[in-house]
């Protein structure tokens, strides 16, 4: 017993984790792993200084097992005094699309994060071992990860505590047998469909033949990718602060700036870049990073990728964005304004029109207000976001433009262009907003009316 709890308390501490006076909420399932952890934290908790609870869940996959299972660690809870909350999933939960080990994890991840917020538990003890670390590196590997893929799991990341991880699952069913703990087994744990059972089941004692040590070698090599990743990733944040520009449709990176980096941070700097926009890199492969680069470093124009989860992908001249869909996808809805007054465009914005019989300015549209000819425009006007094929004669000019030419020499990215609008007269652009007004509707000496146009918005001046 003394051994093991020895290699506990020793992982601790050169990891720097300090247990003391804090509340440990312990995940069990009633398996060999959860049962060890959570006899292991009970025999320290008093030498520590720690309080320790509880949480089991259900996870309705099972109808005859799981009551089993939670009626067995009520009775363990009671035996060592200790308290426990259980908790059930959605029975609905596995109608979602999408893996059923990612769904039931994520679902068991939240409801231990509920759990711990309600107890005011500083720390979620799980059960991961040695053996989990290699099986986690081969099925990471087997599906092409990086080095951040590959990188092992901590002892402690936030709020998740993972005591045994320097502890072997000989190790843990050997304690159990020494100290006769009761533990269940999980049958689903030898069902062969999961990638995850047959890596253990067959991939692991067909490497052990070559490698005796492969458990401690690869959570070793995990361990080192894991050094490794956390220092580019740091590289990769520090550069996105000091280079990249946050807007309201995502992130905007300049390409020049980032095709001198090394490939490697190339790569990191991407991947960070997509946790600042989606969120996470969940269905995000090491193969749409690359894609993204190689797009990136190519003399190629305007081009757009798809990525996972709704993400986009825009390589420009001299910028490439990332963006959500949810924000790439918006344009300005068409509106018609019958006469002077204040019209809302959404979001805040809104489009002042007045009409003038003296001009006290000169503007010509670059920027948020334009003066045009008060005679040369017809109500109803129209206002609306930018169409495929749009053109009109900018001020100064005598041939067409089309607006995507107009938005390329302006160095305007993609997405930004769809929150753009244009005011028209009889169909005709008069004014791209905040942009250029069109030459036919300019102020001359003849003007007697003069037309201001306005971009406003609620939280201060022109967006433009």
């Amino acid at each position: 017993m003394q051994q093991l709890l020895n290699k506990v308390k020793t992982a601790l501490e050169r990891e720097g984790v300090q247990l003391k006076a804090k509340r440990i909420l312990a995940a069990v399932s009633g398996g060999p792993d959860s049962m060890c952890m959570l006899y292991c934290l009970n025999l320290l908790k008093a030498e520590l200084g720690f309080d320790l609870l509880i949480a089991h869940i259900e996870h309705g996959m099972r109808p005859v097992e799981d009551p089993i299972e939670t009626r067995f660690l009520l009775e363990i809870a009671e035996k060592l005094s200790l308290r426990i909350i259980v908790d059930r999933l959605a029975k609905d939960l596995f109608s979602q699309k999408g893996s059923k080990e990612e769904i039931m994890r994520e679902a068991r991840y939240a409801s231990l994060k509920r759990i711990a917020k309600e107890t005011q538990s500083d720390m979620i003890a799980l059960g991961h071992q040695m053996d989990d670390q290699v099986e986690t590196f081969l099925m990471r590997l087997l599906r092409g990860s990086g080095a951040v893929g590959l990188a092992a799991m901590k002892i402690k990341t936030d709020t998740l505590l993972r005591p045994l991880l320097f502890v072997t699952r000989k190790d843990i069913l050997e304690f159990l047998k020494k100290n006769d703990i009761p533990f269940m087994l999980d049958k689903s744990n030898e069902d062969r469909s999961f990638l995850r059972n047959r890596i253990r089941l067959e991939l692991v004692p067909y490497l052990m033949a070559y490698q005796p040590k492969l458990l401690e070698r690869l959570s070793t090599t995990a361990e080192l990718l894991g050094m490794e990743s956390d220092y580019l990733r740091d590289v990769a944040d520090k550069w996105l602060d000091e280079n990249s520009d946050v807007t309201e449709f995502g992130l905007r990176i300049p390409v020049q700036e980032f095709l001198i980096q090394p490939r490697i941070v190339q790569f990191y700097i991407f991947r960070e870049a997509c946790i600042r926009v989606l969120g996470s890199t969940r269905g995000l492969l090491s193969r749409h990073v690359l894609d993204c680069i190689r797009l990136i470093s190519s003399q190629k124009g305007l081009k757009e990728i798809h990525l996972p989860r709704g993400g986009r992908f825009y390589k420009e001249v001299e910028w490439f964005c990332l963006c959500k869909r949810d924000i790439t996808s918006l344009g300005l809805a068409e509106i018609e304004i019958p006469a002077p007054g204040e019209y809302s465009l959404g979001s805040g914005k809104f489009l002042k029109v007045e009409i003038l019989q003296e001009l006290k300015e000169e503007l010509s549209g670059h920027g948020g207000t334009a003066i045009l000819d008060g005679e040369k425009v017809t109500f109803p006007l129209k206002i609306r976001g930018v169409r495929p094929g749009d053109w009109f004669i900018p001020l100064g000019m005598k041939g067409r433009k089309k607006l995507q030419d107009l938005f390329v020499d302006l160095k305007i990215p993609r997405p930004q262009r769809k929150e753009i609008p244009v005011v028209l007269s009889k169909n005709r652009i008069v004014w791209v907003g905040g942009l250029r007004i069109d030459e036919r509707f300019k102020v001359d000496s003849g003007t007697r009316a003069f037309l201001r146009l306005s971009l406003k918005n609620l939280e201060g001046p022109s967006p433009m």
